[in-house]
């Protein structure tokens, strides 16, 4: 059987969460992963933030890719108990051992899910050197956790909201203007999923789905809020 996608030419679906190229820059991530690189090249504190489906991953990723001798920790893993601040202060670790080496870039993911120990442990280890640079990225800050000393010379980066405009563009350059939904029903999608670019695109493949699969001429933003609220 074929899939809402096949029948209108694609071989994989175009409105998959999954980062495709050009996401980027409609997203306004370019910029910001440049500035954020480029602090950590200097060896600065930088934590980003920026809800579930903004962008965080693709950030990450990129940086990742883009940086020598960096180390990613999830704050918040689920297939294991994980006590953050042995990890970081035990020699006989993976971060303990790379604590040893030059140039070393740690990236702490949830990094809402950290208590103030845990960021005093990592700042002793950043001021005596074994680490170059830090990136925390999380849904948000909790001011209390941090101490003064990290507030002072951390740079704080909030990922850019997608605007209308740019929801628009992002499902015209995802379905290679192939214009199933119209701008206002594209627009409806976008507010009815809360502006998050994730959940947007969830939706617009639900909604793409009812319309190819049921034959739709034309769909109006009323059958949109029924498709979405079913979903839900």
């Amino acid at each position: 059987m074929k899939t809402w996608y096949t029948q209108l030419g694609f071989r994989a679906n175009p409105l998959t969460v999954k980062p495709m190229a050009g996401d980027q820059h409609l997203l306004n991530l370019e910029e910001l992963k440049k500035k954020v690189h480029n602090l950590l090249y200097l060896g600065s504190i930088v934590y980003l933030v920026g809800d579930m489906g903004t962008g965080k991953t693709t950030v990450i990723k990129w940086i990742l890719k883009k940086s020598k001798n960096t180390l990613f920790y999830s704050c918040n893993r689920k297939e294991r108990i994980i006590n953050i601040e042995k990890i970081i202060s035990t020699e006989s670790s993976l971060i303990g051992k790379l604590m040893n080496t030059e140039k070393t870039i740690l990236i702490f993911d949830e990094s809402q899910e950290m208590n103030k120990r845990d960021y005093n442990n990592i700042l002793k280890h950043y001021n005596q050197g074994s680490v170059k640079s830090i990136l925390f990225v999380g849904s948000g800050i909790k001011d209390n956790m941090i101490p003064g000393e990290f507030k002072t010379g951390m740079k704080i980066f909030n990922i850019p909201t997608l605007t209308e405009q740019q929801a628009v563009q992002l499902i015209r350059h995802r379905m290679k203007n192939k214009k199933v939904l119209s701008d206002e029903n594209i627009r409806k999608v976008f507010y009815c999923s809360d502006c998050n670019p994730r959940r947007f695109l969830l939706n617009c493949e639900d909604v793409h789905r009812h319309f190819i699969d049921r034959g739709f001429k034309d769909i109006d933003n009323g059958q949109i809020e029924e498709i979405l609220e079913n979903r839900s």
